[in-house]
């Protein structure tokens, strides 16, 4: 897939740099325990599509249930899948529910700081990561 979009002419490639929850496959499934073999297939795809000279954008939850979501680390902080909007039903309790803010802060701090066993560089010094994506359609 990244040889097509080389020859495709394209330079940026967003793909996901989460998977949250018990459901495989999960980068994080509960607050702070990560799969080391989903650390890998990421390495991977960050080392190949560096060598292509590929540029990725990596969202780092999703705000839909797709791959866990927002509404994971809500069930994380709260066991309750009834309490996904805030008091005054403003938005999405994950906003400003101090323990998902936080399960979610240690997440990026993981993940950005996680050192690529393929490149030897932390992923946030990573230059073939163009950028972050904080949530995926919020």
């Amino acid at each position: 897939a990244l040889d097509a979009a080389v020859d495709l002419g394209v330079t940026v490639v967003r793909t996901w740099g989460f998977a949250d929850g018990p459901n495989e496959p999960h980068l994080q499934s509960a607050p702070g325990q990560f799969d080391p073999k989903m650390f890998d297939a990421l390495d991977f795809v960050v080392a190949e599509a560096k060598a292509r000279g590929l540029r990725l954008l990596l969202p780092l939850v999703n705000y839909w249930t797709d791959y866990g979501g927002i509404q994971q680390y809500l069930r994380w902080a709260r066991k309750s899948r009834n309490q996904y909007w805030a008091p005054d039903n403003s938005c999405p309790a994950f906003f400003t529910l101090e323990e998902s803010r936080q399960q979610y802060k240690a997440m990026v701090a993981a993940v950005t700081s996680h050192v690529n066993k393929r490149t030897g560089l932390a992923l946030r010094d990573e230059p073939a990561i163009m950028g972050w994506e904080l949530c995926n359609e919020c």
